[in-house]
């Protein structure tokens, strides 16, 4: 396998994003929302090259604004060439190359495919950094079309002085059609943290090896992905209700995070639990590594959700709102459900 960074720093998408999300016209005025479709054409899987990308760009952006793009490294080799910089490079060049032995044991009995590899610090100076793998064979369809397998993230948080450092195996859905990632626990499948001394006071790469082996192929026991499965189709069956987002939601997405997750919600047109999971979720593959984390948290906290729980939706425009941004046609809704309709307070689906 190849290790290839694609973290915040180095990945594509995110540079895009943060580009076309400063575009103005020819009077200087912001352009407006940035077009996820047009991002996701971005992420690695999607094959354009960096060429393809620039021509892409030229019609949004003015010349001298086109970034320049190169191949990003590879994680244990720039691990190796930082050498003794920070006390916490050692550390995470141990734990990298002990969950690459993982990883290899692994995929001698299952298919595996890299989906997270990122490297990054944060405005504090504490590091991160996030190894993902999923396993095609292990998939589960939750809707039509709508494919998502079992996955585990590795994930270590180094702080300036070590005194803060955490290594953390936490099973994790990914959705294909989108790319998104969700951690959802069980009793199958917990999170699990991996004992400091394995990391931070052994040389020996032998005993740690041995232990991510063991917490990574939990997270991909098939009962516990099932239930996973079996919670996303139910979500995918309860449409939203309601006028407002609860306020343990709103508190843990902050003003922007809701208003982002709210555009998403509503352009994607799934009014269902499984949509408004997706939505947050969607946010985390452009997001710094600690916030990703929680967001896709926050995504299969939601999943979980009893169904006698009522989930409020974000759609808090009016109809005349949506319209005029072109979201939707007069008289139209998303095929699941009828046309947005006016309530008492606000548009409802």
């Amino acid at each position: 396998m190849e290790y290839v960074l694609e973290g915040y720093g180095y990945a594509r998408a995110r540079s895009v994003r943060s580009l076309l999300a400063r575009r103005r016209d020819e009077h200087g005025r912001p352009v407006g929302q940035v077009d996820d479709l047009l991002v996701s054409m971005f992420e690695r899987d999607h094959g354009v090259s960096d060429e393809q990308l620039a021509e892409i760009l030229k019609p949004l952006l003015r010349r001298d604004r086109l970034p320049s793009f190169q191949r990003p490294p590879e994680l244990i080799s720039t691990l190796q060439s930082r050498g003794a910089r920070g006390p916490g490079n050692s550390v995470m060049l141990r734990v990298a190359s002990a969950t690459k032995a993982a990883f290899d044991i692994l995929s001698r009995v299952l298919a595996l495919h890299i989906v997270v590899c990122s490297l990054e610090e944060d405005e504090r100076g504490d590091e991160h950094m996030l190894l993902g793998i999923q396993a095609p064979e292990l998939s589960a369809h939750v809707l039509v079309d709508d494919q998502v397998s079992a996955g585990a993230l590795v994930a270590l948080h180094v702080g300036r002085d070590l005194t803060h450092c955490r290594l953390e195996v936490l099973p994790r859905v990914y959705r294909k059609v989108c790319q998104n990632g969700t951690i959802v626990f069980s009793e199958y499948s917990p999170a699990q943290q991996i004992n400091p001394i394995l990391f931070l006071d052994s040389e020996a790469l032998e005993p740690l090896i041995r232990e991510l082996d063991r917490t990574i192929r939990a997270c991909f026991d098939p009962k516990g992905f099932q239930l996973a499965v079996k919670q996303f189709r139910r979500s995918a069956k309860e449409p939203v209700q309601g006028s407002t987002l609860p306020e343990s939601l709103r508190a843990s997405l902050g003003p922007t995070l809701e208003q982002s997750v709210r555009t998403r919600f509503v352009r994607a047109g799934d009014f269902t639990r499984w949509g408004l999971l997706n939505a947050i979720t969607a946010e985390a593959r452009t997001a710094p590594s600690s916030l990703l984390l929680r967001l896709e948290r926050l995504g299969g906290s939601l999943s979980e959700l009893s169904p006698a729980v009522g989930v409020h939706p974000l759609l808090e425009s009016s109809l005349a709102d949506l319209m005029r941004m072109g979201w939707i046609k007069a008289g139209t809704g998303h095929p699941m459900n009828p046309p947005l309709r006016r309530s008492k307070k606000t548009s409802a689906a």
